[in-house]
């Protein structure tokens, strides 16, 4: 398991353990959010079989009509540099 960080405007709706998707698919969790002046950073996990490139989008989704959220990873059609564990996106 790979751990990254994501800074995003708005997570309302996001909690600790909530999901981390490729293309609808489970690959990680959602393990902490903490804010940093006007922006919040993301800290989840992805499974080591999904790497991380540095054109890699990671985007705050809506899960279900309830509000519950979930962060996509939105991989580029041509892989770029891979990201080591503990890099920001």
């Amino acid at each position: 398991v790979s751990h990254f960080t994501a800074t995003f405007a708005d997570v309302s709706g996001l909690d600790a353990g909530n999901d981390v998707r490729i293309s609808g698919v489970q690959v990680g969790k959602v393990e902490a959010i903490r804010l940093d002046g006007r922006t919040a950073k993301v800290d989840f996990t992805v499974l080591n079989a999904h790497p991380l490139y540095r054109n890699t989008i990671a985007a705050v989704r809506y899960q279900n009509l309830l509000g519950q959220r979930y962060v996509e990873l939105v991989q580029p059609p041509a892989a770029g540099d891979r990201l080591p564990t503990g890099s920001a996106i």
